[in-house]
């Protein structure tokens, strides 16, 4: 009983709008065990990640049947909890339906950008810089916060590290989680070499050339947040910068639903889901 417990203990820090230790729908289960015999296997390049994991500071969430409207309360709950925790890399995973999986990597990679679309437009805060995605300062924010995105995929045949298991996952990583709790530096050079020597090991191609250091002049944040399954350079602008600030909504659904996402359009007021969540 115990050991089945300490199995499930995952599931305290599922959260769901407001709820922290939210019921995941059944196909979350194995999704969850699929992402996490990965990130726990000793070789896994980002050992960061490992460590959060097995000491319980990732909280996670889902996209079920394609149903978004409780995302933006959901990562609000998520930064809540983060102003309240002393020392931890708090992290959230978010796993997408795999029973929506995408069919190839161009529509995986729009779905991950109209999920960061569909937080942003409705994001009570905006934005919390000003600066263009084209900026070296520039990082995707919600509620007042700067995260760094990653999306993984099972469209990843090559890059393996972004692939984690039958369904897409985005990782929402604030950027306080990329300075040193102990002495409030930036993770050392040091570090970051060890895991890219360890990402060529793991993928058997070397690391992305778009990988970069945030507030390098060189370096764009968005270009490393879904990358592609190849080591060519990320070409052209980023998703956010086409169209106005904040897209309407029926534009986003009707792309969404292309894409196997489905959110609300403006007869909806912009916060009701097709779908109903499970919880």
């Amino acid at each position: 009983m115990e050991h089945q417990r300490n199995q499930d203990i995952w599931r305290d820090r599922v959260i769901v709008g407001t709820i922290i230790g939210a019921t995941p729908p059944a196909w979350m289960a194995s999704a969850y065990e699929a992402y996490r015999a990965v990130v726990l296997n000793p070789a896994y390049p980002c050992f960061y990640g490992t460590q959060s994991e097995r000491l319980g500071d990732i909280y996670y969430s889902y996209v079920d049947d394609g149903c978004l409207h409780h995302l933006p309360e959901t990562l609000r709950t998520f930064l809540a909890i983060g102003t309240i925790s002393d020392r931890k890399r708090r992290n959230m995973a978010l796993f997408l339906d795999p029973r929506r999986a995408p069919r190839d990597h161009e529509e995986a990679r729009a779905q991950f950008w109209d999920v960061l679309a569909y937080l942003r437009d409705h994001d009570r805060q905006g934005a919390a810089t000003s600066l263009d995605a084209d900026h070296p300062l520039w990082e995707f924010s919600f509620g007042g916060s700067m995260m760094f995105v990653v999306g993984a995929s099972p469209t990843y045949l090559s890059r393996h590290s972004r692939n984690l298991g039958d369904g897409m996952v985005l990782l929402f990583q604030p950027r306080e989680v990329f300075i040193d709790p102990l002495n409030g530096r930036p993770i050392e050079m040091e570090a970051r070499a060890r895991i890219r020597e360890r990402l060529q090991a793991w993928d058997g191609m070397a690391a992305h050339p778009d990988l970069g250091v945030y507030g390098d002049p060189s370096n764009r944040e968005w270009r490393q947040y879904f990358l592609p399954d190849d080591n060519q350079p990320v070409r052209g602008q980023c998703p956010f910068a086409h169209g106005p600030a904040a897209r309407p909504a029926d534009a986003i659904s009707e792309r969404s639903e292309k894409a196997g996402v489905l959110v609300a359009g403006p007869e909806a007021g912009l916060v009701l889901a097709a779908k109903p969540v499970s919880a």
